[in-house]
């Protein structure tokens, strides 16, 4: 296997590749992408319930956060560096701008 950087190993990994990464001093482990990339999690609602908008979700990946909040009527936006996962966002129907906070 190959090393990418980090967007590429990203946008991979959203495309449905496996793609694992290696942490200092362990072996390669899958990047786990079937939470961010499912539905919220009752964690993530109890999170959710505090949110007061308008909310900015900085590195909101597929955006599943920003949808849940959309949907519970919080003003919420997204942004992400990766123009994969901020497609995936707005296909789930998430405002989400692709860039980066520093920029």
């Amino acid at each position: 296997m190959s090393a990418l950087s980090p967007i590429a190993a990203y946008a991979a990994a959203l495309g449905g590749e496996t793609v694992a990464v290696r942490f200092a001093g362990s072996r390669a482990e899958p990047l786990p992408l079937a939470t961010w990339l499912g539905e919220t999690t009752p964690a993530d609602e109890a999170v959710l319930d505090r949110a007061r908008g308008p909310v900015l979700d900085v590195g909101c990946g597929p955006g599943r956060h920003v949808r849940a909040l959309a949907e519970r009527g919080v003003l919420a936006l997204g942004i992400d560096l990766s123009p994969d996962a901020a497609d995936l966002a707005r296909a789930r129907g998430a405002s989400v701008f692709t860039g980066c906070v520093f920029g």
